[in-house]
């Protein structure tokens, strides 16, 4: 197994790409921290998933509030003394709106919900990374850092400061053993399917991904920003 005992902090774990991403690595054997804005989706997420209590601990937390993404990584070191993946999958998309029609709500929500939220995960577990000799940091980005969408400025630069984030990350603590990278993938979708648009990833190869970096070969790659696209674009 890729991941075998280890502690993997998933963030925005009650959606779709959330529960894949949580089978995957709970079949790889890891033991599993699971974050969501509301506790409901993530206990029946385990239920559905017939997870333990040995095996995952919920955990409500904002993460656009520093202080609860701070409590949410407190929970889970105090409960196994260390977090060896984050596995940040938080975001949000909205477009239709020219940057010169945008209100001042709008382009804050986007980076609050895109950007902050990351800030403030990424450096609540970089201490405890550090401390126990490494760790590995995943975001989750979008096609639109490389193929820019029209009509959604406020997203186009929040996943595009996303990556420079990650980059930093990587810049500042490879040394310390910290290994950080992000996803950019096109359209998510529940399952894979032939009859699917060219463009879209089944959640589950993104999941793939996620267990590679987090794994041994994931050693050597820090600081990269992976296209994910289904295979059948580039």
């Amino acid at each position: 197994m890729m991941v075998a005992e280890q502690i993997v902090l998933i963030a925005g774990a009650s959606g779709t790409l959330g529960e894949a991403v949580t089978r995957t690595f709970r079949d790889e054997g890891a033991r599993l921290g699971l974050l969501a804005r509301r506790l409901e989706p993530l206990r029946a997420l385990m239920d559905r998933l017939g997870l333990t209590d040995d095996e995952a601990i919920c955990c409500q937390a904002d993460l656009s509030r520093p202080q609860e993404a701070g409590d949410a990584v407190r929970a889970i070191t105090d409960r196994w003394g260390r977090v060896d993946c984050l596995l940040n999958l938080v975001g949000t998309w909205g477009g239709g709106v020219k940057l010169a029609d945008l209100s001042d709500e709008v382009w804050h929500a986007m980076i609050a919900t895109n950007l902050h939220t990351a800030f403030n995960i990424s450096r609540a577990v970089i201490p405890p990374m550090i401390a126990q000799g490494g760790g590995r940091i995943i975001h989750i980005g979008s096609r639109a850092v490389e193929r820019l969408g029209g009509g959604q400025a406020p997203y186009n630069v929040s996943k595009a400061g996303l990556v420079a984030l990650t980059r930093s990350i990587a810049v500042d603590y490879g040394a310390q053993g910290i290994r950080a990278n992000v996803i950019l993938p096109s359209t998510i979708v529940a399952e894979r399917s032939a009859d699917e648009a060219r463009d879209r990833v089944a959640a589950e190869d993104l999941a793939r991904v996620m267990l590679m970096l987090c794994g041994p070969t994931g050693e050597a790659v820090n600081g990269a920003a992976i296209p994910v696209y289904g295979g059948r674009v580039i």
